[in-house]
């Protein structure tokens, strides 16, 4: 059974429903926080933090528990044990290519991303995510969600 927060108000079609996928281990800190927090967002090899940091999410609704080498931290582990559904104004959700590529993201970074798979379904926000914009949290280990 899934229990479904309200989408916050405003027009819906103004609104874009995404899935931000991330491991276990950072759920204690999600939750005590209540905010999904910016990360790196790879623009460049060369430079970390070389483009604004982001928010990964996905389009893709069906990858938890997922085992895809994209979803994967270079220790092996799992990203798609929890995935946090989130409701969020369309415009400030970015086509990660797009997005990366206005932000000087060469051919060959934006290629080695991309061979992880998926990437047409990538999005990034250039801020953090509040808990008002959840709209469920769902982990892979229990198959329930909060």
């Amino acid at each position: 059974m899934t229990r479904k927060k309200k989408v916050p108000r405003g027009n819906p079609a103004a609104r874009v429903i995404v899935y931000h996928y991330t491991h276990e281990s950072h759920m204690p800190s999600i939750l005590q926080s209540g905010v999904i927090r910016l990360t790196e967002s790879n623009v460049s090899f060369e430079k970390a933090h070389a483009g604004p940091d982001v928010v990964w999410l996905t389009t893709d609704p069906e990858l938890l528990g997922s085992v895809s080498s994209g979803l994967r931290y270079a220790s092996g582990d799992s990203k798609a044990q929890v995935r946090i559904t989130v409701s969020l104004p369309r415009h400030e959700v970015h086509t990660w290519g797009e997005w990366a590529r206005k932000h000087g993201s060469s051919e060959r970074a934006l290629t080695t991303l991309a061979a992880a798979g998926g990437a047409s379904k990538w999005r990034v926000i250039e801020r953090p995510i509040e808990r008002h914009e959840w709209v469920s949290v769902d982990r892979a280990s229990d198959g329930r969600s909060k």
